[in-house]
């Protein structure tokens, strides 16, 4: 802290950055580098940085609206947006995108809008004059010092998602280990999601959303702190207004509560922002968004099926009872009217949260990027204690990631340890699961797997451009490459 930001004499944020690579995104310090040279927080081209997560990780992609326009000599052409502020659009109409509900909570300095075009190319930023209170249209030699705070946008609107599917992974998770536990079978193959979650959700209330407790834990000086202070929902923070972007995390909460498929949290979640908009659904076919994620998403539902199919068949009764006790347990879980009901639904939700999760330990880095994390207080000349504050609890997220515990799971490796738990004590026993049940889980496992080993070999067969921008597409390889992993759940 109080060091220029202009400066790092000491190098200190690329020692920061190794030491991360060696303790947080390594399986082993000894491994090598996915390809020689091979840059784990990228080139500083930030303009291109924005333009491929933007098309490829649904945690950007989600913020994303589109639009059609007319050029000077009448031509019309289509586009792709983050729009972060704005008076009234083309129809008369404000804006009412999460992105930019989200965006309203912070101050001017972070109203920047960025279009792309089909190619998912930027083809225009501008940013919001407060002494003219005007938008301005930034010059293209600017483009990557606004693309850079348009990126602590998008890390500030990404965590806001983030830290609810923890609190989301709680509830779903609580729920299936309760409603197996009458069934050995079951409740084995549901145990490895519950593991962590717990004090994952802790961790979110004690540090990132300020949340609603009683009057004994009031009085615990960890719950008993200013509103202003939580990483997420405190101006101290992010930079968010205390507290008012809490009704939005419980909106997407609900909304993710009252879905009863994979299509369902596309529709009214995911891509609603996108489909809302004008030919809305026909650009995002055009820009090709979400290559990778959606082959994964697309095996969701057969697999969620044929496992409930499984568990039905070995097991009637005890299929019965886990459905009946979860419409039960959903429903008395607070005022969200929670509509998961059966194992089918549970799967599919839980399936296609954890792999949305699973996309955080990409864009996670760019919070240790001092040209991002200079957009906290972007008029500030030097570091502050909050702005460290702030890097060393977003990037904690990064660590913990164990190899095997992803979405689709079938078996994990001989090192394997529940948290907190000795290994010689307790360890996964697939072998006392229902054998058909076990033979869908081990499906689907290898179809994911295959698709990921696919990704892999894809993306080296350009490795320059992977030394390069790998660290953002590599969240659909295989288990431990350059540290990424589908999530099974919110564990990390």
């Amino acid at each position: 802290e109080n060091k220029p930001k202009s400066e790092d004499p000491s190098n200190i944020w690329p020692r920061l950055q190794q030491s991360v690579i060696n303790d947080m995104i390594k399986v082993d310090v000894n491994d090598p580098p996915p390809v020689p040279g091979y840059l784990y927080f990228g080139d500083n081209d930030f303009v291109k940085i924005l333009s491929l997560l933007c098309k490829e990780n649904p945690f950007f992609v989600t913020s994303l609206t589109a639009g059609t326009g007319t050029t000077y000599y009448g031509m019309s052409y289509e586009y792709l947006e983050l729009v972060s502020f704005s008076t009234t659009n083309s129809a008369g109409e404000v804006p009412n995108s999460k992105f930019y509900q989200y965006m309203q909570e912070m101050g001017p300095e972070h109203y920047i809008n960025v279009r792309f075009d089909l190619d998912m190319q930027v083809s225009q930023i501008t940013y919001y004059d407060e002494e003219s209170k005007t938008e301005v249209l930034a010059p293209k030699d600017k483009w990557n010092y606004y693309a850079s705070g348009a990126l602590y946008n998008q890390l500030y609107f990404a965590t806001a998602i983030h830290a609810t599917i923890h609190i989301f992974h709680y509830i779903m998770t609580s729920a299936i280990q309760h409603v197996t536990k009458h069934s050995t079978p079951f409740n084995v193959w549901a145990e490895l999601y519950d593991d962590n979650i717990a004090l994952k959700y802790i961790q979110v209330s004690l540090l990132l959303i300020d949340p609603k407790v009683g009057d004994v834990l009031e009085k615990i000086s960890v719950f008993n702190k200013s509103p202003d202070n939580y990483v997420l929902t405190g101006k101290e923070g992010f930079g968010a207004n205390s507290g008012k972007i809490i009704p939005y995390l419980k909106r997407e909460f609900t909304t993710w509560g009252q879905s009863k498929s994979v299509e369902d949290f596309v529709e009214n979640f995911l891509l609603k922002d996108l489909y809302d908009s004008p030919n809305g659904r026909e650009i995002k076919e055009k820009a090709n968004l979400l290559s990778e994620y959606s082959k994964h998403q697309s095996i969701v539902r057969p697999f969620a099926e044929e496992l409930s199919a499984a568990m039905k068949e070995s097991d009637p009764g005890a299929f019965r009872t886990a459905e009946t006790e979860l419409k039960e347990f959903m429903s008395e879980c607070g005022d969200t009217n929670m509509a998961i009901d059966t194992i089918s639904s549970w799967v599919q939700l839980m399936s296609i949260t954890g792999i949305l999760h699973g996309s955080t330990l990409s864009y996670t880095r760019l919070v240790i990027m001092p040209d991002i994390l200079r957009w906290r207080k972007i008029s500030a000349p030097e570091w502050s204690e909050k702005d460290i504050a702030l890097a060393n609890t977003v990037v904690a997220t990064l660590q913990g990631m164990e190899v095997g515990r992803h979405v689709f799971t079938s078996d994990l490796p001989n090192n394997f340890q529940f948290v907190l738990i000795p290994k010689e004590l307790k360890t996964w026993e697939t072998d006392k699961m229902h054998p058909k049940v076990l033979d869908v889980v081990e499906k689907y496992d290898g179809i994911a797997q295959e698709l990921k080993e696919t990704s892999k070999k894809s993306l080296l067969e350009d490795p320059e451009y992977f030394r390069r921008y790998g660290w953002m597409l590599s969240d659909w390889c295989p288990d431990g490459y350059d540290g990424k992993q589908m999530t099974i759940a919110a564990y990390i």
